[in-house]
């Protein structure tokens, strides 16, 4: 929260600074969920939630894929952009555990593969 605080300084309003980040809290709780579809023509402006599932996969092919946190346009301008064409893997990051030691440890044992030399086989480009 205190890093939006310049924005009042510059003139803008509390509340609709504040506005803005529920909606943005919102639209991050739509992207995170799995019981809705494809979108159809909106898959090619907004960052929907069958486009972010390929940015949280674990799949070789779908890694440093879809950044866009609203748009997913700027993803397509700069060649970040994949469609999912194969089942998504399980979050490389995801830790069960609840100790700090422990956290450490699951997350050395998650470590992503990095990309094969050929490249980006099996993504296609927005």
């Amino acid at each position: 929260m205190l890093f939006f605080v310049p924005l009042v300084w510059l003139g803008f309003s509390p509340a609709l600074v504040l506005a803005t980040l529920v909606l943005n809290l919102i639209y991050q709780f739509w992207i995170h969920t799995t019981w809705i579809p494809k979108l159809g023509w909106l898959e090619y402006v907004l960052n929907t939630p069958s486009a972010h599932r390929v940015h949280h996969a674990a799949n070789v092919e779908y890694l440093d894929a879809n950044f866009g946190g609203v748009l997913i346009v700027f993803d397509r301008l700069f060649g970040t952009g994949s469609v999912a064409i194969s089942r998504l893997g399980e979050n490389a990051s995801h830790v069960t555990a609840s100790h700090p030691a422990r956290i450490i440890d699951s997350a050395q044992g998650h470590r992503a593969p990095s990309l094969p030399a050929g490249g980006d086989a099996g993504v296609r480009a927005l």
